[in-house]
């Protein structure tokens, strides 16, 4: 019940972007990116910070080709260093927190496909964690009205439904909490009542006064 409760207060979150904000879209194939894109117009977002997956084995193309589809939208891509030999959640999570932290952001907007958002931003919460991070979290779920759609996950080894693909990343989600890789909800939650207590923006006053 508590993933339940936690999944609709991450997805509540308001979506504010200032000078202190880092929007990070993970990593997908170029047919998912046409869903990351239609969110980031729907908030006007026109800057963006990708991982430079150079040399990393993974499903999605490379950062290079990411940047070009982001282009033609007219989106600003930056890149962030990415020294992990394959492309997992843990690893981006763990290589944006660490530049979030090295250039003093303190607030970071998550954009995932719609199977994937809940699990992204409980693992780069669950990094923050680990860093001891004082960093804010929005997350843009991305609206569907095809859950028949086929799509591609999971390095390129997962290709079926998005009903199916949600199915599976709920059970992946069970497998890295018990793994370690995702804090438990409790612990998630926890960090949220810490980091959202605390007023790091003008705004913040209006949302705690």
């Amino acid at each position: 019940m508590l993933l339940q409760k936690l999944s609709m207060r991450i997805f509540s979150n308001p979506i504010e972007i200032d000078s202190n904000t880092l929007v990070y879209c993970f990593s997908h194939n170029l047919s998912m990116l046409d869903n990351m894109i239609y969110s980031l117009q729907i908030y006007n977002i026109k800057k963006i910070h990708i991982i430079k997956n150079q040399h990393a084995i993974s499903g999605v193309p490379n950062y290079e080709d990411v940047v070009n589809k982001y282009k033609l939208f007219a989106i600003e891509t930056e890149l962030i260093p990415f020294d992990y030999d394959i492309i997992q959640t843990k690893h981006e999570s763990d290589a944006v927190i660490k530049y979030a932290l090295e250039h003093k952001y303190k607030r970071i907007i998550l954009v995932a496909p719609i199977f994937h958002i809940l699990r992204g931003t409980m693992t780069m919460i669950s990094s923050a964690i680990e860093n001891m991070a004082n960093i804010k979290f929005c997350s843009i779920i991305n609206q569907t009205l095809n859950w028949n759609a086929l799509c591609s996950t999971h390095q390129g080894n997962t290709y079926t439904t998005l009903s199916n693909t949600l199915d599976l990343e709920l059970e992946r989600i069970a497998n890295y909490i018990e793994k370690g890789d995702i804090k438990k909800c409790d612990e998630i939650w926890q960090y949220l009542d810490r980091v959202n207590s605390i007023k790091m923006f003008a705004s913040d006053y209006k949302l705690y006064n």
